[in-house]
């Protein structure tokens, strides 16, 4: 009981922390569409970085999911970046300048650690979410995913989305490659399905050793299956 709560508590915090993505997705969604000329938010990128803060709450450079480090002109401050000398998975928001990057926005979005199938107690809950799409960083360093999740004004503090990734199997296939199934885990958590919210989340590799992933996802359609390639750092 007491691990399965310190596993609820895991997956709280990683929603919590994509709910604080979005706010920043929606912010900066909002200046890009009505800004048409040439202003401060007309030639915004979007991109999914590892954001280094050098002195707490201070975010110094990031690198993006090609490998290239961008320098944030000036440093942008983010009151979640508590830790010195730590990376965290954020999506920034910038424009492009000459010795970097002009931060304009950037929101922390949560990392799902894969967990063995004897983490879930209770069993790999599936409550449908309506899935976007699925990409592999060209560094290989992680599986990315956005979906959307039915949400509302929660009746109690204790309503909330739980998501976490569980470990299916490793299967072999007829060629030799390997494949790891996962399954996403979703309990809705009395949430209520009033409109959509888009969530963004990142799922390390570092401790996938296959060549593929086969993801399960139950959709208000019914269960699709992603698969995707994995780049096996060397």
């Amino acid at each position: 009981m007491k691990n399965e709560k310190r596993n609820e508590r895991r997956w709280q915090m990683m929603t919590l922390s994509v709910i604080i993505g979005l706010v920043s997705l929606s912010i900066a969604c909002e200046y890009d569409y009505y800004d048409k000329g040439t202003g401060t938010y007309s030639l915004m990128q979007a991109e999914l970085v590892e954001a280094y803060a050098t002195s707490p709450q201070l975010l110094s450079y990031v690198i993006d999911d090609n490998g290239n480090k961008l320098s944030l002109t000036p440093p942008f401050e983010a009151k979640w970046a508590k830790k010195t000398d730590s990376a965290y998975r954020a999506l920034l928001y910038y424009n492009k300048v000459e010795n970097g990057a002009e931060p304009i926005n950037c929101g922390q979005i949560s990392t799902a650690v894969i967990l063995p199938l004897d983490s879930f107690k209770n069993g790999v809950r599936q409550d449908p979410v309506r899935f976007e799409s699925a990409w592999v960083s060209k560094t290989g360093r992680y599986l990315n995913m956005c979906i959307y999740l039915m949400t509302g004004e929660p009746q109690s503090k204790d309503n909330y989305h739980l998501i976490a990734v569980a470990d299916d199997s490793i299967v072999v296939n007829s060629d030799s490659t390997r494949t790891q199934r996962l399954r996403l885990y979703h309990h809705q958590g009395g949430m209520p399905e009033h409109y959509s919210q888009r969530a963004y989340f990142s799922i390390p590799l570092h401790n996938v050793h296959a060549d593929s992933i086969s993801f399960a996802i139950n959709t208000y359609d019914g269960e699709i299956i992603k698969k995707v390639k994995v780049k096996n750092e060397k």
